[in-house]
């Protein structure tokens, strides 16, 4: 099946995806009797008979845990409920007055190895004291991480459910007794410390250390700050931000005091009315100032960061998690929106108005190795997805060798039109075509940003001035079947040259590989086993029509040496990341012949390089199909697709 969303859409058909648990006045819609979930927590809707009914009873009789009851809600004879699981068999009992019904769900928990780890990090003084507006506040931060992030993976894997897409979401770590393993760790520094950082160089202090502290490559990490303040003479809150991407979110946990304790205490704080004092805490409500929207936005944040740390960019839908659509988190376990500096009157909505994933982040999340729910075996290679534009069509082509699983297109850094693919039994395709006209329905604007993922979960990013660079860059290279050692990254690896002569020979017999992009990749034209500490090799053989002076642009990944007709013209010792046009040197061709040599060193990492020559007027040089070298605009280098 081939989805192609145009446009951000609502929601219209979630009691159409499984068939109906009915009995004496009680139908459950988005269960089936029999089914099974992939995690602990289950949200229920239905309806009921009894229209004037305010509550909702669901007992779980294979459980004897604190939660084996819990009271949901009801409004107009529709209703919401949570059932906790214990793994396998769970026998659910709805009630709602004299009514009930049976209902049958197992929970057979994940076992993908990639997961979101809940870390609460105090400052160096170890004190794991919220503030509150409360007094006798328990300060039981585990149970309310606790109960947040399990209703946020509920409501992930509803919602995707609801798009289509299965009850697919994040892995959590859970104790033997079901709870969420939370990390309380100390932090480096004091308060203080933290309160002088900048938002940005706050997220990159805690980043490094959470690397320091896990520097496993399977884990997403939401990190809650405890230390979290508001002052109220300054009229200023330290140590909170929102922030999110790579492997981790940050979230400030200045308002976790407004979250639930339990899954039976959830209903009760997204009713909850009780107003925010501005005087003692930080308002984090926009602007409803009570305690029912301070939960639902801040729970709400702390999904859309984990989201970035997901991959996922902002988007345009209003409702999505990706923008402010996810100060109505509290909207998928309620029926109504209680009162506040917003509303007088409570306000009803409609299944239409409740947060979710809008389909551009929902299938980017499915597509995601942490929404895989069960281990998979990877490739041990990294094999990205690259991608062409045709510059005459303004067609571009996406390749992924594992095969395309998911194309998108953002403005502006916000998700626009998305195509993904899925097909039961069959594998994705290895090749996707998008025309300029379908191009521009998908992403409308004079730059984008284009995002693909393959089926192993591998993604890349390239935006359009990139893509229309690449034709400026050489990227024909015939790559040496041999490698020396470099362990020394102090000094170029050793080479005789009779050892550069034999490499040189070696890359002249080998077929002639050409890149999509600028970057020309050493690391797949190697054995896996060597590819660090190594010196890989690639030469390229070409004409010139005449002897001339023409400036040579690099950039590598790491060290870098390059010979012309035996003679060194560019090098240089680094360990750095590979970025166009670092270095810069001025080189003789002679008419007819010539032979570049070059060696581009690797300690770990990326291993690549950027190479393109420039004539005296700064016209991109290219070598056409025939090995000439000229300006762009009269070679015939870049094929039309």
């Amino acid at each position: 099946m081939t989805r192609w969303f145009l446009l951000p859409w609502a929601i219209a058909f979630a009691a159409l995806l499984a068939a109906p648990v009915q009995g004496e006045g009680i139908k459950v819609t988005n269960h089936e009797s029999g089914s099974t979930i992939r995690y602990p927590v289950a949200l229920l809707r239905g309806e009921l008979k009894d229209r004037s009914a305010k509550e909702v009873f669901v007992e779980n009789r294979s459980s004897q845990r604190p939660s084996r009851q819990i009271a949901g809600v009801a409004l107009d004879g529709n209703f919401r409920a949570l059932a906790e699981l214990v793994p396998g068999e769970n026998q659910l009992r709805v009630s709602a007055g004299s009514n009930a019904i049976e209902l049958v769900l197992h929970y057979q928990p994940q076992t993908n190895p990639y997961f979101v780890r809940v870390i609460y990090m105090t400052d160096s003084s170890g004190e794991t004291d919220y503030q509150s507006q409360f007094d006798g506040d328990p300060q039981n931060y585990d149970d309310k991480l606790d109960t947040a992030i399990k209703l946020l993976q509920t409501f992930t894997a509803e919602r995707l459910n609801d798009i289509g897409l299965g009850r697919h979401t994040f892995n959590l770590e859970f104790d033997n007794r079901g709870r969420i393993k939370i990390h309380t760790l100390k932090g480096e520094k004091p308060a203080s410390y933290y309160y002088g950082l900048s938002d940005n160089d706050w997220y990159g202090h805690v980043n490094e250390w959470v690397g320091h502290q896990f520097p496993d490559s399977h884990s997403k990490n939401i990190v809650i700050a405890a230390y979290t303040r508001f002052d109220p003479v300054q009229k200023k809150v330290f140590a909170h931000t929102a922030l999110g991407g790579g492997k981790l979110g940050l979230f400030g946990g200045g308002s976790i005091f407004t979250w639930p304790s339990t899954l039976q205490d959830s209903f009760r704080v997204f009713g909850d009315e009780t107003p925010i004092d501005a005087e003692k805490v930080h308002e984090d409500s926009a602007g409803r100032k009570t305690v029912w929207a301070t939960a639902a936005t801040t729970m709400g944040a702390t999904l859309h960061e984990m989201g970035h740390a997901f991959g996922l960019p902002h988007c345009t839908d209003n409702l999505c998690i990706m923008t402010r659509g996810f100060d109505h988190l509290n909207r998928a376990f309620t029926l109504i929106e209680p009162r506040s500096q917003h509303n007088e009157q409570p306000i009803p909505f409609a299944d239409r108005d409740v947060a979710y994933f809008a389909p551009v982040s929902a299938a980017s999340l499915r597509a995601s190795r942490w929404f895989q729910l069960d281990e998979r075996r990877y490739g041990t290679e990294q094999k990205w997805p690259t991608f062409r534009l045709d510059r005459s069509t303004g067609d571009l082509r996406v390749r992924a060798e594992r095969g395309v699983r998911y194309v998108s297109f953002s403005v502006n850094d916000d998700a626009r039109g998305f195509r993904d693919f899925w097909s039961e039994g069959t594998s994705p395709p290895k090749e996707v075509v998008l025309s300029a006209d379908e191009i521009r329905q998908l992403a409308p604007g004079k730059d984008w940003t284009v995002n693909a993922i393959d089926d192993e979960g591998e993604s890349r990013s390239q935006s359009l001035s990139q893509l229309q660079q690449a034709g400026n860059f050489i990227r024909t290279w015939r790559f040496a079947k041999k490698w020396l050692p470099w362990t020394d990254h102090q000094q170029f690896p050793a080479a005789t040259s009779s050892t550069l002569t034999e490499i040189q020979r070696k890359a002249l017999a080998a077929p002639v590989v050409e890149s999509d992009e600028a970057l020309i990749d050493f690391e797949p034209h190697f054995p896996k086993e060597n590819r660090v500490n190594v010196a890989g090799y690639a030469a390229l053989r070409f004409n010139s029509p005449e002897r001339q002076t023409v400036k040579l642009l690099t950039g590598s990944d790491d060290g870098l040496r390059i010979w012309l007709n035996g003679h060194i013209v560019q090098e240089k010792l680094a360990l750095r990341s590979a970025r166009p046009d670092d270095d810069e040197a001025s080189i003789e061709l002679r008419k007819g012949a010539n032979l570049f040599l070059v060696e581009v060193s690797q300690a770990t990492g990326g291993w690549a390089l950027y190479f393109r020559l420039v004539d005296a007027e700064s016209r991109p040089l290219l070598i056409d199909s025939k090995g000439n070298l000229m300006p762009q605009a009269e070679s015939s280098a870049v094929p039309v697709q």
